[in-house]
């Protein structure tokens, strides 16, 4: 696929980041994707939930009680909290504004990864959450007794994603005051230290949302190309294994085909950042990156064509 089949050399799109400025997406975006389909699946849990209540509250009822977040409970063997926890939420503004979220944040980083990479990382954010909200508890730092529900780790993560892919965009706090996406990201980040530092309300739900929002802008900055490393380091200690001459061969193969998915992976993320926000948007570093990358395709495509002429 060439990059005039992208998403962003379609011609005229209408502006939207889900109520913000300063990006957007197709017309004729996919109205069921990833996104879409992790809506659905939190709302039927809350459904659930509701039908199931057997205490003050959706969080008090067979389903939350078989899947909330408890420190104890995990470290007794039940690991599926880590990741049910996600999908369950403590009341019906809880899960609205998430969904708010996750609709806004999702369709824009949505655009430039695959459902299953969307998933995957989403999924990691939420984890890396509840991991550091245990941690503090196993530490005494919060209590261990306390149960964490909510995507809110996930849907930080996002935001983070978000602030770093598209860092001029502008996000609408509480639907009236226009903040820009970066600002916004570093001005949570900050609230939700300090009520931790402080063991204020909900700081158990604030350690979630912090990890969450810092590993979401970690795998941004360096995430694919991290992976990346660790796979072509990993098939050469599988190939070199053999001893073979066409393990050799396969290694350097391994490392060709995880650049140029690194490579397609950036120079999308990159010239669609160029298609929605303009040239200037993009730093020295993602300039560099950018022609770098396109260099490397550019030599592929040489090569390549001259081995189809032999």
């Amino acid at each position: 696929m060439g990059w005039q089949d992208r998403d962003y050399a379609q011609g005229p799109q209408p502006t939207g980041f889900g109520g913000t400025r300063g990006t957007s997406w197709r017309a004729d975006h996919k109205p069921w994707g990833i996104v879409t389909t992790l809506i659905v699946a939190n709302v039927v849990v809350y459904v659930l939930q509701v039908m199931t209540i057997r205490g003050p509250g959706p969080t008090f009822s067979t389903v939350g009680a078989l899947g909330w977040m408890q420190t104890d409970a995990v470290l007794h063997g039940q690991i599926w909290r880590l990741f049910t926890a996600q999908y369950l939420h403590a009341s019906g503004n809880h899960i609205l504004f998430n969904m708010i979220g996750l609709y806004f944040l999702g369709r824009a980083v949505e655009r430039i990864w695959s459902p299953r990479k969307f998933f995957v990382i989403y999924t990691i954010c939420g984890l890396c959450g509840n991991l550091f909200y245990m941690l503090l508890g196993v530490i005494g730092w919060l209590s261990m007794e306390v149960p964490l529900v909510g995507a809110s780790g996930c849907i930080l993560g996002l935001l983070g994603i978000a602030a770093v892919y598209f860092p001029r965009a502008e996000i609408y706090v509480m639907f009236l005051f226009p903040i820009k996406i970066r600002t916004a990201a570093m001005v949570f980040a900050g609230l939700y230290a300090l009520n931790l530092w402080s063991r204020g309300a909900n700081a158990g739900g604030d350690a979630a949302h912090l990890a969450g929002l810092v590993f979401g802008v970690w795998y941004a900055v360096s995430g694919d190309r991290w992976w990346a490393q660790r796979g072509s380091r990993a098939w050469s200690q599988v190939t070199s294994r053999s001893g073979t001459a066409r393990s050799s061969g396969g290694s350097m193969w391994g490392k060709q085909v995880e650049q140029r998915r690194a490579d397609a992976e950036m120079i999308d993320r990159l010239l669609s950042k160029v298609h929605t926000e303009g040239l200037h948007s993009l730093t020295a570093r993602e300039k560099r990156m950018l022609t770098e990358a396109t260099e490397r395709q550019r030599r592929e495509e040489e090569r390549v064509g001259r081995t189809d002429r032999l």
